[in-house]
């Protein structure tokens, strides 16, 4: 109001009056309630909270989400449809996230080539639109375009969206979600979930469906977590969130302290590395080398189970100076 003449900015603003200059971008008359959100913190790889699926939208569906952790894989977010293919995925792999999604005939990934296992908050956003397969998903500032292959055109969910997780069992996590296949959950910190522009609160949807492992705060505990050596049969401690882990590749080894000496593994006295053996459901791809290698080995053995109890496959892969050669053998 001035010298008793009351004045709409914001009506003037949006019809463009010639007195009032607008400076960057705005959006007029679509105020709404802000809800306020606390952090939360996924404590255990098997914690997660179900939401109903993410409702996919002709003219462009929108994502978003901070998350704050130190480890190196884990399932983000999760969401596909009943019986068949379609999904799409966040996850950290290797300590980069990745994006993931199948429209049903094909399915695009990628990375942001940061990392991201830092300890620092970390903003995700994803933009899709269902009519022409496209969209953008970013890591902070940095934005990147992607275009589904494949004959598919929509992506079709009905399932639940698994925030933290995939669900109770990973038996049918599609091959290229690389973190829920190998069974691990994401721990850490999250908020600001927003679905369609539409804040959710986590804390009180955990409350409300009795979620175990969910903590209502996001603080980094200091203390040494491998002080007490925790690791046992020569498996190295690092620290994740708030907990200790244990790698225990190099030993014959497996389990949360590597107490479990259920991987097969002996020296290989020809190549002076070691031979890992391990049985999978299936045969996997290009990741396995992130998952079982080792800088001294020489060779990496993965038995695999067709069709699982059917007849098994000896999968070999020899690395000599940079080159790889594969067989892979019915025993």
């Amino acid at each position: 109001m001035a010298d008793s003449l009351k004045l709409d900015l914001s009506k003037m603003a949006s019809t463009g009056n010639s007195f009032v200059q607008v400076e960057g971008k705005m959006t007029f008359n679509q105020c709404q309630d802000i809800l306020e959100t606390n952090p939360i913190t996924f404590t255990t790889p098997e914690s997660f909270i179900p939401l109903p699926r993410w409702e996919v939208n002709k003219e462009g569906s929108t994502l978003s989400f901070t998350f704050q952790t130190s480890e190196d894989k884990g399932v983000i977010i999760y969401n596909s449809r009943r019986g068949n293919s379609d999904f799409f995925a966040f996850e950290i792999f290797d300590g980069y996230l990745w994006f993931i999604i199948d429209l049903g005939s094909g399915a695009f990934k990628d990375r942001i080539a940061t990392k991201v296992n830092d300890k620092l908050p970390h903003l995700v956003t994803l933009k899709h639109f269902a009519t022409r397969k496209s969209g953008s998903f970013s890591l902070d500032s940095q934005v990147k375009d992607y275009t589904v292959p494949g004959n598919s055109t929509n992506l079709n969910l009905d399932g639940e969206l698994y925030v933290g997780g995939f669900g109770t069992s990973n038996d049918d996590i599609p091959r290229d979600l690389w973190a829920g296949t190998l069974g691990y959950g994401y721990v850490g910190c999250m908020q600001d979930l927003v679905l369609n522009g539409n804040k959710v609160d986590l804390l009180t949807v955990a409350r409300k469906n009795s979620r175990s492992g969910i903590g209502d705060h996001c603080k980094e505990e200091l203390w040494d977590k491998c002080l007490t050596r925790p690791c046992l049969n020569g498996g190295v401690c690092s620290e994740g969130w708030n907990r200790y882990l244990c790698d225990c590749r190099g030993t014959s080894y497996r389990g949360t302290q590597c107490q479990s000496g259920e991987w097969g593994g002996g020296h290989d006295s020809l190549s002076g590395g070691y031979i890992y053996i391990c049985r999978l459901p299936f045969l996997l791809a290009s990741p396995f080398s992130t998952r079982l290698w080792n800088s001294n080995s020489r060779i990496i053995v993965l038995q695999t189970l067709k069709d699982w109890d059917m007849v098994p496959w000896l999968f070999q892969l020899f690395y000599d100076l940079g080159a790889v050669v594969m067989q892979l053998m019915e025993l």
